[in-house]
């Protein structure tokens, strides 16, 4: 979080913070080694073009994934930008895809935690008053 002048944050707002961070950057960790790991798989197995026997024709797939990471990873420097552009990505992927079982439902709910808190941080902290301005 950026300093702001004037302007201290309580505590229970800081404590939001970090939690959407940690577990953003998990998330976000997860998301990079799952890819890199079976990119170099498909490099080992020869194939032709590594890149598209990756994504073997999930490119909305591929994409709001991809958005919505890079969301998180701006979260961590404007929360409400970052979570804001996670959020969107993480609901356009569940209403466009077209497999609604139990476990997608829940991944889906388990990967947009951290930029739904990142979305509070940033609310509560707009909401709350500057030094000196009546409470």
């Amino acid at each position: 979080m950026t300093a702001k002048k004037n302007k201290e944050v309580p505590i229970e707002f800081m404590t939001v913070l970090w939690i959407a961070r940690i577990y953003g950057a998990l998330l976000v960790t997860l998301f990079l080694y799952s890819t890199v790991t079976e990119f170099i798989e498909e490099i080992q197995n020869h194939s032709p073009n590594p890149v598209v026997t990756l994504i073997s024709g999930q490119y909305f797939l591929a994409i709001t994934l991809t958005v919505a990471f890079a969301g998180l990873v701006l979260a961590y420097w404007k929360e409400g930008w970052g979570g804001g552009i996670s959020l969107a990505a993480m609901i356009t992927l569940f209403i466009g895809w077209q497999d609604f079982h139990p476990g997608f439902i829940v991944a889906m709910f388990l990967a947009s935690i951290p930029s739904i808190l990142y979305l509070i941080y940033w609310w509560l902290e707009f909401r709350y008053p500057e030094e000196g301005e009546g409470q």
